[in-house]
């Protein structure tokens, strides 16, 4: 029984973006993901076991499948991830030679025998560019406003407590808390004008 090639199941799951193979917690996402979507497809599919000692991923191999053969010593590895550990890991297909048995298999449904799976790493998030998030210009409609309500209380400009004002107006916007630098000038308003004793205009 040959064990079908597939490495384009292996490679959709790298392309998500979803796990960095150079960390070992997602490595092991990896693994799992990739084992458990294995097995949807074909049951043989399923985690091989590690003995004590070996190097594992709560108790199963870190970058392999094994393909479950009916004859004892028939079943093969597969290992997935071409240069894990390394500094440029990346997805794989190398079918090992004939050695285990259904001793060495572990359903992925079943992933009590060596701990909890590691849940898929978030991606990570995309920092719009300076110029994308309002630029300078987004920046000095917030100080324009401020400044000009430090002057109606009669202070004689931004002093230290401007800054906080500054920073949780720009926080908001650039979080993506409020939509525009206009709506986060609006919320925050309310609250300095507050706190200068003066009335919103």
């Amino acid at each position: 029984m040959s064990v079908p090639n597939e490495s384009a199941v292996v490679q959709k799951l790298f392309d998500t973006g979803l796990y960095n193979l150079k960390t070992h917690d997602g490595q092991g996402a990896f693994t799992d993901a990739v084992v458990s979507t294995l097995h949807a497809k074909d049951s043989r599919f399923g985690h091989l076991k590690k003995k004590p000692g070996q190097t594992d991923v709560h108790g199963h191999g870190e970058d392999a499948v094994l393909y479950l053969s009916d004859t004892p010593g028939q079943s093969q590895a597969v290992d997935f991830i071409g240069g894990a550990g390394g500094s440029n890991p990346q997805p794989a297909w190398q079918v090992d030679a004939p050695r285990y048995s259904a001793s060495d298999w572990a359903d992925p449904t079943e992933h009590g025998f060596g701990g909890p799976s590691i849940p898929p790493q978030p991606p990570p998030p995309s920092i719009p560019s300076y110029e994308e998030l309002g630029g300078d210009e987004g920046a000095k409609k917030i100080t324009r406003v401020l400044e000009s309500d430090y002057k109606r209380a009669g202070r004689p400009g931004l002093d230290g407590d401007s800054g906080a004002w500054l920073r949780r107006t720009d926080y908001d916007f650039l979080s993506g808390n409020v939509p525009t630098v206009e709506a986060s000038i609006a919320k925050h308003r309310l609250e300095w004008c507050a706190a200068l004793g003066i009335p919103v205009q």
